[in-house]
């Protein structure tokens, strides 16, 4: 049976690094990557998006709520059709 070893990656913001994102991608068969809400942003998701494909690791989106400060881990009241715009509008991001 095939194992999948996952994880979220991506999830700096700027200059502020999270953890070493192409040292996981050497032995993960997955990635989740931040998309921009809770942790992430479009420079850090192109790359770690690009090291992946190099590395031939899957990658899935990692959303979140819209909680940069929280790091998406906060309570937040939203409405169920907004959270799917949310929710589209990442994977969007990370399609593009």
């Amino acid at each position: 049976m095939p194992l999948d070893l996952n994880s979220d990656l991506g999830e700096g913001f700027g200059p502020w690094r999270m953890g070493d994102d192409a040292a996981m991608l050497d032995i993960v068969t997955s990635a989740n990557i931040a998309c921009g809400f809770h942790a992430g942003d479009p420079t850090i998701m192109r790359r770690t998006c690009e090291l992946a494909v190099a590395k031939g690791v899957r990658i899935g989106a990692h959303v979140g709520y819209r909680d940069l400060v929280g790091f998406g881990r906060r309570d937040i009241a939203i409405a169920p059709a907004d959270l799917r715009d949310e929710v589209l509008y990442q994977i969007g991001a990370l399609q593009a």
